[in-house]
């Protein structure tokens, strides 16, 4: 039997299996206990936040027979048609691979028919933005006098590119970036499930690479699944990701603080020889100064590391002033579009290192 993908495996089904999205699960429950459900809504947020996951699961509450407290069954036949995605009446319509006007003409022919086997018909629109001005054109006659059992829901990840005509016709649901600590929340289920040994620490690196999308974290302990088996190490993750380790980043960022051009260019160069990528270094860089700005600023709540990290944190904070972390988080963010154009990651890193300590020892004699 083919190994099906963790992310397809543990998708949410039910409401309360949706994670970090509360207010967009609260909003959609009244809606349906107090009868005040929209005939369209718009999700957006960014990409495996859980948009289409949640267009499903509102399909499925509104249409199973068997529901209890606004939770599907899951086990009768419109439960599973529509989780297996062959429900005759939840239409999903990929914008990117369907953006002319002839598919939505299509569409404004049969949304008039009457449901076959639900009690709503759906019609869930992925990637909405991509549509054609003259697709939008086309929709906007239906979204504003839809049939009584038709919803429409148009997921996207850019919203601003939707047409205002066709936002003051929808309800607008913003998904947000799921934290740290909610992926890794959720990596410990389904490692738990699948019977995985890995560490905390493991758990939080995968989390901390999947920059809040919930689809990349899965994926990535899938992946990693798949090369390392039912035993995962710190430095299984660390070797897979690229990824480099926690206490060598707050050793690289002290000696750059301290100004110490020559251990800092040893520092990157050794962490880049052990098969660190520039790419996620660069990222996981500018989240260690966002940390010490966070505590610089007395934001600690804001900070997701342990009492040992935190304490690695107030050092480093103690080391550097806040105009030139400023200038260190603008340049490295900065940094990771300029990787684009650059073919030796390595040294483009590196010799932004030394720029900002030739700069900062320029200020220092400049005070004295």
């Amino acid at each position: 039997m083919a190994h099906q993908t963790f992310y397809r495996k543990y998708r949410s089904q039910t409401f309360d299996e949706v994670v970090g999205q509360t207010h967009i699960i609260q909003t959609l429950r009244n809606a349906i206990t107090y009868d005040r459900l929209s005939h369209a809504y718009i999700f957006s947020g960014p990409r495996g936040t859980g948009k289409t996951s949640t267009a499903r699961i509102l399909a499925k509450v509104l249409n199973c027979k068997n529901r209890e407290d606004l939770k599907p069954c899951l086990t009768c036949e419109i439960c599973s048609n529509i989780a297996k995605g062959v429900a005759v009446d939840i239409i999903e319509i990929d914008a990117a691979s369907n953006t002319g006007v002839d598919h939505i003409r299509e569409l404004n022919d049969k949304v008039r028919f009457m449901p076959v086997e639900c009690e709503y018909k759906f019609y869930i629109i992925d990637e909405a933005h991509m549509l054609s001005t003259g697709a939008f054109n086309a929709l906007l006659k239906t979204m504003e006098e839809p049939p009584g059992n038709t919803i429409f829901i148009l997921a996207t990840t850019e919203p601003h590119k939707i047409p205002v005509t066709i936002h003051s016709r929808c309800q607008h649901l913003n998904f947000r970036k799921l934290t740290t600590s909610e992926l890794s929340s959720q990596l410990r289920m389904i490692a738990e499930s699948e019977k995985i040994e890995i560490e905390e620490k493991s758990l939080t690196t995968i989390a901390r690479n999947a920059s809040g999308c919930m689809r990349d974290a899965i994926s990535l302990l899938d992946q990693i699944y798949s090369f390392k088996g039912e035993s995962i190490t710190y430095d299984d993750v660390l070797t897979i990701l690229g990824a480099t380790n926690i206490a060598q980043l707050y050793d690289l960022v002290a000696l750059f603080f301290e100004n110490n051009s020559r251990e800092t260019m040893q520092k990157v160069s050794a962490i880049c020889e052990e098969g660190g990528n520039v790419v996620q270094l660069i990222k996981d860089l500018t989240a260690v100064f966002k940390q010490v700005l966070y505590f610089k600023m007395n934001l600690t709540d804001y900070i997701e590391a342990d009492e040992t990290g935190l304490a690695q944190i107030k050092t480093l904070a103690d080391k550097v002033e806040m105009g030139r972390l400023k200038n260190y988080i603008e340049g490295f963010a900065n940094m990771e579009m300029e990787l684009r154009w650059f073919s030796n990651p390595e040294l483009l890193i590196q010799s932004k290192f030394l720029l900002f300590m030739a700069d900062d020892q320029k200020i220092g004699r400049a005070h004295v």
